[in-house]
């Protein structure tokens, strides 16, 4: 259902007003951090290595967070068969809390 043409066209809006009020915050208090997880393919028996059946190979699935120019703040190394979000905390939490 959120593909027919009418939630599009409502869902792009509800985007534009976060980001309009993201943006309306003052600059000096705002942080923007971007946090990905990555494969890293692998062939023969590496250790903590699995296989990740999203990306249908052997791998690491490292979990990675960005600030807004592009610079990795934090990296976290993890077995290729784990959720995407799994770890999030460890890595954003630190960067966050005073």
């Amino acid at each position: 259902m959120l593909a027919q043409e009418e939630n599009l066209v409502g869902l792009n809006a509800i985007s534009r007003d976060l980001i309009a009020k993201a943006e309306s915050v003052d600059s000096q208090r705002r942080v923007v951090l971007d946090m990905d997880s990555t494969e890293i393919p692998f062939y023969g028996q590496q250790e903590h290595s699995a296989y990740n059946r999203h990306f249908e190979s052997t791998c690491y699935h490292p979990l990675l967070l960005f600030n807004r120019e592009g610079d990795c703040l934090a990296a976290k190394l993890r077995p290729g068969n784990v959720h995407s979000a799994e770890g999030w905390d460890e890595l954003l939490l630190p960067e966050i809390e005073p």
